[in-house]
């Protein structure tokens, strides 16, 4: 419809928002925002959502597991999920519906199953585990007693809706600021920007990266996921081939040197000849 032709008395240009009932405003009020324009911006910072570093990661974690009881989460359901996300890339939803029929601990390596219903893809990923979360996880699920392959994972897992609001209050904790130092905010997604940029700072190759990301696109893992300013830019220059031929030094401590014409040992002059000297030292 065109901007100026009116429409049931409203303005010009106005913008419809949604309604009171409309799944969008029930997950904002959900998360505790309270306006339209606090909910976009929201949605803005699980776009470019700030990072935590590796340090940082690691005193939350041990903080958090020392922590009370918040939303009938303890202090390790709490570590478990925050480690869950940081190590694997989950996504909130796919944390909070994890089961332990999902988690396979005795495959080598050790995996966690996203089923197609729950994928944001809709395609089965079966994401391999890190040695230390598979560790912590038998740890939990031992300390959890008799569990159900139907259990999910973090017990109550409609609590994890609470994620972002307990991850406030556990960086609060741990004294860790809300922003990291380029300015950006540190929600919940934020782990799951922290594992795409931990991989590419540990040099894994892009198409592994984007497996382990389940992107369609490389763009998206690269182009939104990746903190560049975390990137060794210098290391990959030094790793390039050497173009210049090794020095004297170099040369003497392998015990040969090459000559060229205009040394003074009895080559010919002008002649493109070279002569190997063997040099004792």
């Amino acid at each position: 419809r065109p901007r100026d032709q009116d429409d049931g008395g409203r303005p010009p240009g106005h913008v419809r928002r949604p309604g009171p009932r409309h799944p969008l405003r029930l997950r904002h009020q959900r998360l505790g925002l309270a306006s339209y324009p606090e909910a976009l911006e929201h949605s803005a910072n699980r776009r470019c959502a700030g990072i935590f570093e590796p340090h940082e990661l690691r005193t939350l974690l041990d903080i958090t597991e020392a922590g009370p009881v918040l939303r009938r989460m303890t202090g390790l359901d709490r570590r478990v999920l925050y480690e869950l996300a940081a190590s694997t890339g989950f996504r909130s939803t796919e944390c909070r519906t994890l089961t332990w029929g999902d988690v396979d601990l005795s495959s080598d390596p050790p995996t966690a199953t996203v089923t197609a219903k729950r994928a944001k893809n809709r395609r089965r990923h079966d994401q391999p585990l890190t040695a230390s979360l598979a560790a912590l996880l038998a740890r939990y699920k031992a300390a959890r007693g008799n569990v159900d392959r139907s259990d999910t994972v973090i017990p109550g897992g409609a609590n994890v809706s609470h994620a972002a609001e307990v991850l406030r209050a556990d960086m609060a904790h741990a004294g860790i600021d809300e922003h990291d130092s380029a300015g950006r905010a540190r929600v919940f997604h934020s782990l799951r920007h922290s594992f795409c940029s931990n991989l590419a700072r540990a040099g894994v190759h892009p198409r592994d990266a984007m497996e382990l990301m389940r992107h369609s696109d490389i763009k998206l893992t690269f182009g939104t996921y990746t903190d560049a300013s975390l990137l060794d830019t210098h290391g990959a220059l030094e790793a390039l081939p050497k173009l210049r031929e090794p020095t004297r030094e170099r040369q003497r401590a392998t015990g040969t040197f090459v000559v060229n014409s205009a040394d003074s040992l009895g080559v010919q002059l002008g002649g493109k000849e070279h002569q190997a000297v063997r040099c004792c030292v």
